[in-house]
């Protein structure tokens, strides 16, 4: 049995992202018959639900294990450590491959020197010639933009039912696991201020965010709105909407997938170029950073996008973006590059 090591962290501060696909890259190698083993910070489990549900053992690294490689060298061989983080560069990479045969680097800053066989980033440019040039070994496999996005099977599966939208009747919004500055909050109010009762509303909140209760308080006071927590994928929620609220993590290429038009709002600096790039493209529409954006300016995007005629090409422009078959095309790949081994 092949096994692979993930590295990856979630919290409050950094959200759920790095965390959710390594998960569904995790299942994909696990339905091939791997063991997949997730080594990060206890709040993981915390932000993430589904590191606790026993599907991959998880190991829980100490403040002062998190930069420090001896935690995973003390797992074991791994045919494959996948490492997702920010934080963490070649020094570090390096040092694990006295265990690991290959290693895989999800990244998108393009910051930092990387001792990888395979980087993986999954953001839309017009361009990525030269990107990761110097960066990666000169031997590195990159894979690169929306075709790669690690997406649950769910969304290759709904995207052939799905047509462009015509029209808005409901509305998504979600912001991730952690959403500290409330953007969940601000846009729920902004939408109900236009007073649309046929406007059909799905909020989507962690139980872990600080404003979960308040959210949900309001939630319930309104009919045309309904509060979800814990799902296993949005993929059903997207669908079935017209139009979407959220940031620009790693949820773009889910929207982008199932043709979803988005009003977007960066919540963390390096997600600026990402939603410049889809703006300069006709993908979204994005408000700014989100210390500049208000109620005001929210519902007055919503306003827009409902009175848009051209809701329908804007919808079909995302679906061109990404096909959700990017996890199957990586478990590809890394299936391939541990038989050489």
């Amino acid at each position: 049995m092949k096994k692979a090591i993930f590295r990856a962290d979630a919290s409050l501060e950094i959200g759920s992202g790095h965390v959710i696909r390594c998960l569904t890259l995790a299942d994909t190698l696990a339905r091939r018959g791997w063991e997949c083993v997730f080594a990060g910070v206890s709040e993981c489990r915390d932000i993430v639900p589904r590191l606790r549900d026993g599907s991959h053992h998880f190991v829980e690294l100490e403040e002062e294990e998190q930069k420090d490689p001896t935690a995973i060298l003390m797992l074991g061989h791994a045919d494959l450590l996948v490492i997702d983080h920010y934080a963490l560069d070649a020094a570090y990479e390096t040092s694990c491959r006295k265990v690991a045969s290959h290693i895989l680097v999800i990244d998108d800053l393009a910051d930092r020197l990387h001792d990888c066989d395979m980087l993986l980033d999954q953001n839309y440019r017009q361009s990525d010639l030269g990107r990761y040039s110097g960066l990666v070994p000169q031997s590195c496999l990159l894979r690169m933009g929306p075709k790669y996005a690690l997406l649950h099977p769910d969304y290759a599966r709904i995207r052939a039912e799905i047509q462009p939208r015509e029209s808005v009747r409901r509305l998504l919004i979600y912001f991730g696991g952690a959403d500290l500055a409330d953007m969940t909050g601000r846009s729920l109010r902004a939408a109900l201020s236009l007073e649309r009762v046929e406007l059909m509303i799905d909020v989507v909140v962690s139980l872990s965010s600080p404003n979960a209760d308040e959210i949900q308080e309001l939630a319930g006071r309104h009919p045309n709105v309904s509060c979800h927590n814990s799902l296993p994928s949005l993929a059903q929620l997207i669908a079935a909407s017209d139009l979407s609220i959220g940031a620009m993590g790693a949820t773009s290429w889910e929207r982008l997938c199932l043709g979803l038009p988005t009003i977007g709002v960066t919540i963390a600096e390096n997600q600026d170029d990402v939603a410049a790039e889809l703006r300069s493209a006709g993908l979204i529409n994005w408000l700014g950073e989100k210390d500049n954006v208000s109620e005001a300016r929210i519902a007055d995007a919503i306003e827009s996008s409902i009175g848009l005629v051209k809701l329908r090409d804007w919808s079909q422009r995302c679906m061109q973006i990404c096909d959700g078959l990017g996890t199957q095309r990586v478990a590809d790949d890394l299936v391939a590059l541990a038989g050489r081994s």
